[in-house]
């Protein structure tokens, strides 16, 4: 039996390099695949599920927390839940700390 069989993986970065290897080798081992990145997913996506895996893709910017938002609600709606996060992408060219983000748990203050 695959190691990841019945699993559900968002991989952010999915588009191409290593997070596109994350991908297919999850759902090689049976995970279902939210891909995930600022471009295309459709070859990852074509890739495993030629190769009998299961695999959604949505544009994804992690810089923004909507599109962060609107990535998990994918993978909910289309698998039921998120068991694995590969948090692959990188904002690159960034020089010091330029992202400010803050979410307000639920029951906290």
């Amino acid at each position: 039996m695959a190691q990841l069989q019945g699993k559900v993986a968002i991989v952010t970065g999915a588009a191409r390099g290593l997070g596109r290897a994350y991908a297919e080798a999850m759902a090689a081992e049976g995970a279902a695949i939210l891909a995930c990145d600022v471009n295309n997913c459709d070859d990852t996506i074509a890739a495993i599920r030629s190769a009998g895996g299961q695999a959604e893709g949505i544009l994804t910017d992690i810089a923004s927390m909507a599109s962060c938002t609107a990535m998990a609600e994918r993978a909910v709606s289309a698998f039921g839940r998120i068991d694995i996060l590969v948090n692959n992408a990188a904002l690159c060219g960034l020089k010091g700390a330029r992202l400010n983000c803050s979410m307000k748990r639920s029951g906290t203050p």
